[in-house]
């Protein structure tokens, strides 16, 4: 959804949907976006030249991977992303996915599972790191990382603004109130 949104608010950019599994990538056709395009190809071997592309975004990906294959990812998007690209990384929090996400499901509290789709038990996550681990990981392979953003549990955004600037400490609710957060990276 995030690339065919951001596919037809540039229509003049060529934006590839890179997945090794061809049934994800049928549904890329279905959305009738011409500059939307799939490629079935592994994201630790992408078919394109050196200082090519712009913006490397993966979206839950690199929690699948064990770190020799997110090692390799990150190689192979700094080798394809031009001198000014940047590396884009969206994944599930650590302390989230091993705890709470599991207790929510446990609970089978239907507004929360509705809201966050609990539903689904995350047994390929084998590769969670925390935010400062992600962001250590990335900068040993050649990123500069710009920005960590967290997204946090909360149903009311005003109220958890409050909640997380005011009377939370940041150290707390970064390892325990994240949900997922966006690594945003350039090359070095």
């Amino acid at each position: 959804m995030a690339l065919a949104n951001f596919a037809k608010g540039n229509c003049s950019a060529n934006v590839y949907v890179v997945d090794a599994d061809i049934k994800n990538l049928s549904k890329v056709s279905k959305r009738n976006i011409d500059n939307l395009k799939p490629l079935n190809c592994s994201a630790t071997s992408l078919p394109f030249k050196d200082k090519s592309v712009d913006v490397v975004f993966t979206l839950f990906m690199v929690e699948h991977m064990y770190d020799y294959q997110y090692s390799d990812f990150l190689f192979e998007a700094k080798r394809v992303l031009k001198d000014d690209g940047k590396l884009i990384i969206a994944t599930d929090s650590d302390f989230y996915d091993k705890w709470v996400h599991p207790l929510f499901n446990r609970l089978k509290t239907t507004s929360f599972l509705e809201k966050y789709n609990c539903e689904k038990v995350a047994i390929d996550h084998h590769n969670l790191k925390s935010p400062f681990q992600t962001k250590k990981f990335v900068e040993r392979h050649g990123f500069f990382v710009q920005d960590v953003r967290l997204h946090l549990i909360s149903g009311k955004r005003l109220f958890a603004a409050l909640m997380y600037e005011i009377f939370i400490p940041k150290i707390f609710y970064q390892k325990f109130l994240s949900t997922m957060f966006v690594v945003v990276a350039r090359k070095i």
